[in-house]
């Protein structure tokens, strides 16, 4: 089973940037220049997309996947550590290779990203000790 989150303003994200890219498309047809209408539509197009399709987190037994690209396993993290930026929940995540995770704790769905994480992560790993504040029964240290 999976669990889904999302960006909890993309809709009025979208409206903005929407509203942004109109009057650039509509001073493109007040002054005859088809280019920049041209290049006014790609952007819209590009930018609502990725907001609406992108801003996705989805949570399972096997692990993340971030952005529908980035996939992680629960046993690629080796260290997870809450923190808050602009006021905003993250879990930065430490992972075997490659570079940090920012795991966004404020993306809405059915349930919390915590409760989520609580019910999908494996005893032991690194997100439950940022989640609950506590230290893993298993770490040495």
């Amino acid at each position: 089973m999976t669990e889904n989150f999302y960006m909890k303003y993309r809709l009025l994200l979208i409206a903005v940037f929407g509203a942004l890219f109109i009057t650039v498309i509509y001073l493109s047809l007040k002054h005859n220049q088809m280019q920049h209408l041209v290049l006014g539509f790609v952007n819209l197009i590009v930018g609502v997309t990725g907001i609406w399709f992108f801003s996705v987190i989805t949570i399972s037994e096997k692990g993340l996947v971030l952005y529908k690209v980035n996939t992680l396993s629960w046993s690629e993290i080796v260290s997870a550590e809450k923190k808050t930026i602009c006021g905003l929940p993250y879990i930065l995540i430490g992972r075997r290779k490659g570079f940090k995770w920012w795991l966004p704790l404020y993306y809405v769905g059915s349930t919390d990203v915590q409760d989520a994480l609580r019910k999908y992560v494996p005893p032991g790993n690194p997100i439950l000790e940022a989640v609950d504040g506590q230290t893993a029964p298993n770490k040495a240290n």
